[in-house]
């Protein structure tokens, strides 16, 4: 069942661009390869693009209350953080939002290592990170195309946890308020989400002054 202020995306388009990848692999316009790194990392980076499978959603929820160290979320989330509740100083809502590359190019990677091709795993693992990551510029961008018509904005910036001192523990929370299970995403013991390349993240929504 769809929760109110929740949107699922069973496919988000991969508009990463290999020169993401490409610098996420330590590339730059400087760096020389052989024409045979090149054509077989082109190969690599062809097969990943084909493997991975974008899913998403996000959720909109009221703060209900917040102080200098923590925020309160309606549906009872509470997020501890100073960063974030300085960085939510103007906000009256959050988005949570959540992607996964999907569980077959995580098993790819892992089949790749386990065969010693380190090179296709490294380029599998970097265009997996770069995407998912490009899956959430996408879920923020069509929520702030949504946002045009209430005459609010989402802040520029979002928070992930695990980062600064938004804990790792907050990914509990947000595994309980968004139906990440339905995307065959799983919460470990230490709170890491499986498989390993999804990530969640909290951005706010403020009124545009």
């Amino acid at each position: 069942m769809t929760c109110a202020g929740e949107k699922r995306f069973e496919r988000i388009p991969n508009t990463v661009s290999r020169e993401q990848i490409y610098r996420r692999l330590g590339q730059t316009k400087n760096t020389v390869l052989t024409a045979e790194i090149t054509h077989k990392t082109g190969q690599y980076l062809d097969q990943a693009l084909g493997i991975i499978r974008l899913r998403g959603v996000y959720r909109r929820l009221k703060i209900t209350e917040k102080d200098a160290q923590s925020v309160r979320l309606a549906q009872g989330g509470e997020i501890r953080s100073h960063s974030l509740a300085v960085f939510l100083e103007q906000c009256e809502e959050v988005l949570l939002m959540a992607a996964t590359a999907g569980n077959q190019i995580v098993e790819c990677i892992q089949e790749a290592t386990r065969t010693g091709d380190l090179s296709r795993a490294a380029v599998y693992d970097a265009a997996a990170s770069e995407s998912v990551d490009t899956a959430l510029d996408w879920l923020t961008n069509y929520f702030r195309y949504e946002l045009q018509r209430e005459n609010k904005q989402l802040t520029r910036l979002r928070f992930s946890p695990g980062y600064g001192d938004l804990e790792l523990s907050v990914q509990r929370m947000m595994y309980e308020l968004l139906p990440l299970s339905e995307f065959g995403i799983r919460l470990t013991e230490k709170d890491m989400l499986q498989p390993e390349k999804s990530v969640t993240a909290v951005a706010g929504i403020r009124e545009i002054l």
